[in-house]
């Protein structure tokens, strides 16, 4: 078995010449023992996509799109109370509510992040004997989405429908019903497109709940680590994470982890 450290040498006597570069870079993610590795040219600069992904929206209008939703299938006679009382399941108080450029299109900003994920979650709502449908405007700062309420029975069709919206690395099974879908790096810019695609997909009898899992593939962290505005998303998505795990803030575990990582602190 080669080591890792061997794997790297042996990798860069191979790609010393031009040649052995344009092969290595037609093929830019590996599997290393079981670990995802990324060979990348170090001049090329991956783009950030922005942060609110839906281009329909007047960005004067979202001040804060990780906390937003879109709505569509509104009609006239639906009011903006009759969709607050709707969405009180996310329990949580929202604080703007406003028409798209369609008069069928309605924004709505949640207090929370949470309370967004909730609505997301479900995807439909009934109101007035008319359901509609629940978008993310926010692209995501991943290319691995995470798949509930999977069919465990039917596990082997979720790589079969998710090819159809994009190239596809891997898939990892987390639980019987719950599965970690790894898109291609250069399938970013989509990520909001596929999210939207696969979220409330009906796939043998079950309805999918399609999020961003909170991963980062190393080439992407490595481009929000060097914008202080993405950076600080991904302090707050590892501090979250730790909450859900029940364990303390560590600030000086987290500054060796992006020392060792990223050659910088937070």
């Amino acid at each position: 078995m080669v080591k890792v450290a061997e794997w790297v040498v042996l990798a860069y006597q191979q790609i010393v010449t031009r040649q052995g570069l344009h092969k290595a870079l037609q093929k830019p993610e590996v599997l290393i023992k079981n670990s995802n590795a990324f060979i990348h040219d170090t001049a090329s600069r991956i783009s950030i996509p922005n942060l609110i992904g839906d281009i329909d929206i007047s960005v004067a209008l979202v001040k804060h799109p990780t906390r937003t939703v879109r709505i569509k299938q509104l009609t006239d006679d639906i009011s903006s109370h009759q969709l607050k009382e709707a969405l009180l399941f996310c329990r949580s108080g929202i604080n703007g509510f406003f028409l798209g450029a369609s008069s069928s299109n309605a924004y709505v900003e949640f207090e929370s992040e949470e309370a967004k994920e909730r609505a997301l979650a479900k995807h439909f709502l009934q109101v007035s004997g008319k359901q509609l449908s629940i978008f993310r405007v926010d692209a995501p700062r991943t290319t691995v989405v995470r798949i509930l309420n999977i069919n465990p029975q039917c596990r082997s069709n979720v790589l079969t429908i998710c090819k159809s919206f994009g190239k596809l690395w891997r898939m990892k099974l987390r639980r019987d019903t719950i599965a970690d879908v790894y898109f291609k790096i250069d399938e970013w810019p989509n990520m909001l497109n596929i999210l939207n695609s696969l979220n409330g997909l009906e796939a043998d009898g079950s309805r999918w709940v399609a999020q961003p899992a909170s991963i980062f593939p190393p080439i992407i962290l490595q481009a929000l680590w060097n914008h202080p505005d993405e950076r600080r998303h991904v302090i707050t998505s590892m501090q979250r994470f730790l909450k859900k795990l029940e364990r303390p803030t560590d600030t000086a575990e987290l500054n060796n982890l992006a020392a060792r990582v990223c050659g910088d602190s937070l």
